[in-house]
């Protein structure tokens, strides 16, 4: 008999993470290994336990799903990871999307697309809810929601960050570049990544999300 599938669950809900983990207990293949309600101490757990599956909540105050998720990227890259919302939006699709989330659901979502999504998920697929896309499809997907006020640059590297701030505060390329020891093709292969993930154009629409959202000191 092959190991479990190990889950890690996090909610700022004790109830919530408590009555997702419940959906697991009679599931011979699948095994709850921690529950948690902050996400600060779930890093150190998918750092320290590297969980095949991470089931998180996305509105959680210190550190955001879409940020606990990034950060699990980089510490547990083998771990998958589904973003449970009570929102639907284009933008937080996108953005689910941009990072490479495999799964999506609505805290509506019932048993039955829960084991529906993590068997996919197995399957080496990606699963995001069936409401969602059929809301895509018709086109009835709301723009944005409270979510939306997520930061942007959560969807940068930290390579990423650190140049948009040396950017935004006036340095060139060349200065970028010799500052970090990267060549002057590399910063502008970052420079293009940047722009393409905060959704702007140029300098100037850097430097403006640099500024509303607290890179710069």
């Amino acid at each position: 008999m092959s190991a479990p599938f190990r889950i890690l669950i996090v909610d700022d809900h004790e109830l919530v993470a408590n009555g997702i983990a419940k959906y697991f207990e009679d599931a011979e293949d699948l095994q709850v290994i921690a529950t948690c309600t902050d996400p600060q101490i779930a890093g150190q757990q998918i750092e320290l336990l590297k969980p095949d599956l991470l089931i998180s909540d996305l509105d959680m105050p210190g550190m955001n799903g879409l940020e606990l998720i990034a950060l699990t990227q980089k510490t547990s890259p083998t771990t998958k990871c589904v973003l449970l919302t009570m929102h639907l939006s284009k933008q937080l699709y996108q953005k689910a999307k941009q990072l490479g989330i495999e799964g999506y659901l609505p805290k509506t979502t019932d048993e039955e697309e829960l084991f529906l999504c993590i068997a996919q998920l197995r399957k080496g697929k990606t699963y995001y809810s069936q409401q969602l896309m059929e809301l895509i499809a018709t086109e009835r997907l709301p723009e944005s929601t409270p979510e939306a006020t997520l930061k942007r640059t959560q969807l940068l590297s930290d390579r990423e960050r650190e140049i948009l701030v040396l950017i935004a505060e006036g340095h060139s390329s060349k200065e970028i570049g010799s500052t970090l020891h990267l060549s002057v093709k590399t910063i502008e292969t970052h420079r293009k990544h940047i722009m393409t993930k905060l959704e702007v154009h140029n300098v100037a629409g850097m430097v403006r999300i640099a500024v509303k959202e607290g890179l710069l000191g």
